[in-house]
């Protein structure tokens, strides 16, 4: 299944090898003929704003948000029939009780997926397991260079897949749209989530951003969102944006993405180095070495005195960076912690990880509102 989606994204790149020669040219995949543009800076230009109706009803005053992300590694990463593929339930599952442990109030996802022939999509049983409300899904993937809505759900049918950036909340989320980002590349696109949500008092309306950076266009993707924050973030609303940036805390993208504009602190600057999310080799965790069976002498072979290959047992990855990000920009962190850093069985016994990042949680303290 991954060669036909690579062919079919690469198709639309055919048709635009001639507008690449004259010159570099970065644009958004929201379907318009300004989305190809001569900057890495493009405007901000949303795909028709879906309403979610808010089933929970705020009531006490809060003190604390816990705010949750995680980049939950697509089954489409390495094909069908890859271990992320294959063990894709049953991290599902692993991240909901991950999350359900932690007692999430808001929870960012990146490469949330849906792809033919696995069990329900992501974001169905990410919101059926956690009984929170749900945003619309901000397809980041397939929506080829410079393509239109309508082009892009043909194009998710006829391939059987889409992953994207997708938000859930204890909270009403009053309204969610998706967003282009400057792109990676002419068949991969770049998305983010906006959601406005309505937490209790004190605090209030809360926009909220998610989003997914690669290759080696990060420095204008975080242009891009400084763009796309700025022009749709309303002062009187709190401010989480959190995502994969695929940057270390002190480079360019962290930098610009916090602008002193938008007062973005990074909830785990408190917690010093380490708290690393990125990245593993493998989402299967079994160290343990490789049992081989006595052979019997009598049908044993000949002993040329070199001895037999064995498999090296698989080693547990290590994870050496950080990558993945809450910044809040109104509240003061009160602690943090990493999800999902740690193997569980699924029901057949196998160690797996949820992805192959560490999700993180922070705790935020908002206030407590006049009695």
């Amino acid at each position: 299944m991954t060669m036909s989606i690579r062919v079919a994204l690469l198709c639309f790149a055919g048709l635009l090898i001639g507008a690449v020669l004259g010159g570099l040219v970065l644009g958004t995949a929201c379907g318009s003929d300004t989305n190809a543009r001569p900057t890495a800076t493009p405007e901000p230009a949303a795909t028709p704003t879906a309403f979610v109706a808010g089933t929970a009803t705020p009531s006490a005053p809060i003190e604390y948000v816990r705010v949750a992300y995680i980049n939950l590694m697509s089954p489409i990463a390495d094909g069908e029939g890859s271990v992320a593929w294959m063990t894709y339930g049953d991290r599902i599952d692993l991240t909901i009780a991950n999350l359900d442990n932690f007692d999430a109030d808001l929870v960012g996802f990146s490469e949330a997926a849906w792809v033919k022939g696995l069990e329900e999509n992501a974001w169905k049983r990410l919101q059926n397991g956690l009984a929170l409300e749900p945003s619309i899904l901000a397809r980041a993937n397939p929506w080829p260079f410079n393509t239109s809505q309508e082009e892009s759900d043909a194009l998710v049918l006829r391939e059987g897949y889409e992953e994207g950036e997708y938000l859930l909340s204890r909270y009403p989320i009053l309204s969610s749209a998706r967003y282009a980002l400057t792109r990676e590349s002419v068949e991969e696109g770049r998305a983010v989530l906006h959601a406005v949500v309505k937490l209790p008092e004190p605090a209030g309306e809360v926009d909220v951003y998610v989003t997914r950076f690669a290759g080696p266009f990060k420095d204008a993707q975080a242009v891009s969102l400084l763009q796309i924050i700025t022009g749709t973030h309303q002062e009187e609303r709190g401010l989480i944006v959190m995502g994969d940036f695929e940057s270390d805390p002190g480079s360019t993208v962290l930098t610009t993405i916090k602008d002193p504009g938008l007062h973005l602190e990074d909830a785990f600057e408190i917690a010093g180095p380490g708290h690393f999310t990125c990245c593993r080799a493998s989402v299967t965790a079994d160290a343990t070495p490789t049992t081989t069976e006595t052979t019997e002498p009598a049908t044993s072979e000949p002993d040329t005195g070199t001895p037999p290959a064995t498999e090296e047992p698989q080693q547990p990855s290590t994870i050496s960076t950080r990558w993945d990000y809450i910044l809040a920009g109104q509240w003061s962190t009160q602690s943090v912690t990493l999800l999902g850093d740690e193997p569980a069985p699924n029901p057949q016994g196998e160690l797996l990880y949820p992805s192959d990042h560490n999700g993180i949680g922070a705790v935020f303290y908002v206030g407590t509102a006049a009695q």
